[in-house]
């Protein structure tokens, strides 16, 4: 709206029809004073609607897309335009849908729009069409849609198969949301199979498995009826778990359907065992019972309740039986709330083997099960000495055949809670371990410049004395990280620290260390390993293992390489070439570069060293290697 300055005229150019009158204000106001007028203006409408046809009409089985027709009818007096603005609108069960659209300009004056239906319309729809600033809704046309419905449309439920018949009651409403009455209602079941063997719809007193007849011969607007299920399963009774779902239909295709999580469980008996488990020690010729209570604390019996022993002699069942009844053929039936007392017993002869053997003993009914293991231990009752005899190279190759001095030996057995440690203190000594029980222990031993040594031994009198070989460490290798000049720049040497003239082989290799970047690159294609021998003992079947490498192939020019006498040296050419027609990926890691030899020293005895593989570029991070 606009004021004219001079005149004092509102003007008002695009006027809006409405039914209701606008309400206007205008104030005014100057030095003097102020002013305020208040009145009302009404735009009368200058066309209605009429909605000629609507299809398809009458009563709908099932919902459907409906075409509707109409006209603007323009009011005496008023200007007919190109085009004119309608609302159709569509109402069902208090609900109205609103569809905005424009006349045809072809065809002046008149209209069409469609209405897609929604999921789950029913009852009656009414139509009317109006100018958009009109509010109002009286019904032109109308239709309506049978329809059904299943209250709720998914449920849950859960029963127990004491019996192959189950019966759910209540399990759903199916209710008429229509406006006319509905005949002729049938009921499938979907989802049917394995130990579900049928399923039954009952709606009242009548009965429907199979759709072949009317469950409902009529359903009344606004009335609902309550379905239940009857299901069959198989035998043997087993829990079952899924989905099926009832399709309620009639002749005509209107549908409703309701879907039920079944969730049906078997009464179990529940099998407690006390103790659950079985671990103890059993001497040699000796015998031991053990009792097990066996509580059923389930709801039902555990009907033919067996025991079932394995294939182990030592281990035999000496009683099975309840406060009032005793197995029959090793099995009962035990009730719900009642114990029974199975006893087994363990014997073993005077010859057997040290050491542990287990297992376990089942219990089975016809629907449920339960096991009770068992770790038994069989031991010694005599004792003895344990002595230890710590020898390395020097025992054998050396004119004085000395022991090793300053070893530390443990013996260890867990299970009895037995760790004992003794120290040699010279080149003559012996370690004894007094009084210790015929059994099974972890013997370990340590001494500076050596190796160390593990075993598991069977401490008997037959055989009390064991002899331990230390191997000596007489080759050593250091990494020096050597700071330069320039900022994070770092010399890397590998240092070899070696014993020479001592009565064991000393064999050493040079290099010690090998960067593979050259080779990968088709630059060199040889190497050459010094292989020296700085003992005085003979170092037998000197050889290479050579490593795996996806674009290299190692190959000893020299097989065998046989033995280095003492104070030997040897040339062993190792050819590099590369691999043809094969991608090359220098990233991919290379390992296992050795030099092993054999020595006799008590039984053959090996040694070896490791060739530190690199992959390094001048001036650059090492690329990835083995550890």
């Amino acid at each position: 709206m606009t004021i004219d300055q001079k005149t004092g005229l509102i003007s008002w150019e695009r006027t809006v029809a409405s039914v209701q009158p606008y309400t206007i204000n205008v104030k005014a106001s100057n030095r003097i004073g102020r002013t305020e007028v208040q009145w009302s203006l009404k735009v009368q409408l200058s066309y209605n609607i009429t909605i000629e046809d609507v299809t398809p009409t009458g009563v709908l089985a099932v919902p459907k897309t409906i075409q509707m027709r109409g006209m603007v009818n323009y009011f005496s007096g008023t200007l007919q335009s190109l085009m004119a603005f309608v609302d159709v609108k569509v109402r069902n069960k208090g609900r109205i849908t609103t569809m905005s659209i424009v006349t045809s300009p072809r065809n002046r004056g008149r209209f069409e729009a469609v209405y897609f239906p929604k999921a789950g319309d029913s009852g009656l729809f009414e139509v009317d069409g109006r100018h958009p600033s009109d509010t109002g809704f009286t019904p032109q046309k109308s239709w309506s849609v049978l329809g059904m419905m299943c209250v709720p449309g998914y449920v849950n439920r859960q029963a127990y198969l004491d019996a192959d018949v189950v019966e759910m009651r209540g399990v759903s409403l199916l209710k008429n949301d229509g406006v006319n009455r509905i005949s002729n209602i049938t009921a499938r079941v979907e989802g049917i199979g394995g130990p579900l063997t049928s399923v039954v719809v009952r709606a009242g007193n009548r009965l429907s498995s199979n759709g072949s007849r009317p469950l409902i011969v009529f359903l009344d607007t606004d009335s609902e009826v309550s379905i239940d299920v009857i299901l069959t399963v198989s035998h043997p009774l087993r829990p079952l778990r899924g989905v099926i779902a009832v399709v309620f239909s009639t002749p005509d295709g209107t549908t409703a359907r309701v879907r039920i999580g079944l969730q049906l469980n078997v009464r179990k008996p529940a099998l407690i065992l006390s103790p659950s488990s079985l671990s103890d020690s059993v001497p040699r010729g000796t015998q031991k019972t053990f009792q097990i209570n066996i509580k059923n604390e389930g709801e039902v019996t555990a009907k033919s309740l067996r025991v079932t022993l394995p294939s182990e002699p030592r281990l035999t069942m000496s009683a099975y039986s309840t406060t009032t009844t005793t197995a029959s053929e090793d099995r009962l039936d035990l009730l719900p709330n009642e114990t029974a007392i199975l006893v087994l017993t363990v014997t073993t002869g005077a010859t057997d083997s040290l050491g542990q053997f287990s297992g376990s003993v089942a219990l089975n009914s016809d629907l449920s099960s339960a096991s009770i293991s068992y770790r038994f231990y069989v031991t010694s009752q005599e004792k003895l000495n344990i002595t230890v005899r710590v020898e390395d190279e020097y025992t054998y190759f050396a004119s004085d055949k000395p022991l090793v001095s300053g070893a530390v030996v443990t013996l260890r057995n867990p299970r009895r809670r037995y760790t004992e440690q003794r120290i040699t203190s010279n080149h003559t000594e012996l370690v004894v371990f007094e009084d210790v029980d015929e059994d099974r222990y972890t013997l370990t031993a340590t001494a500076p410049g050596h190796g160390s040594y593990w075993a598991v031994i069977i401490a008997k009198p037959s055989d009390p004395s064991i002899t331990i070989f230390l191997q000596r460490v007489a080759v050593k290798y250091t990494w020096t990280v050597t700071p330069t000049t320039f900022q994070d720049k770092y010399i890397v040497t590998l240092d070899s620290t070696f014993e020479t003239q001592v009565p064991m082989p000393v064999v050493t290799v040079e290099p010690a260390s090998l960067n593979l970047i050259p080779y990968e690159e088709g630059k060199k294609d040889v190497i050459n390993f010094n292989i020296t021998n700085h003992g005085l003992i003979r170092a037998d079947n000197v050889r290479f293992a050579l490593p795996s490498h996806p674009t290299l192939i190692f190959t000893q020019t020299i097989d065998p390489i046989g033995d280095l006498p003492a104070n030997t040296s040897i040339i062993v050419q190792i050819s590099v070439k590369l691999k043809t027609r094969v991608k090359r990926n220098l990233g991919t890691l290379a390992c296992g570069l050795k030099m092993l030899y054999d020595y006799y020293c008590g039984g053959t005895r090996t040694g070896g060293q490791d060739i530190t593989l690199t992959r390094t570029y001048p001036g650059r991070p090492p690329l990835p290697m083995c550890s």
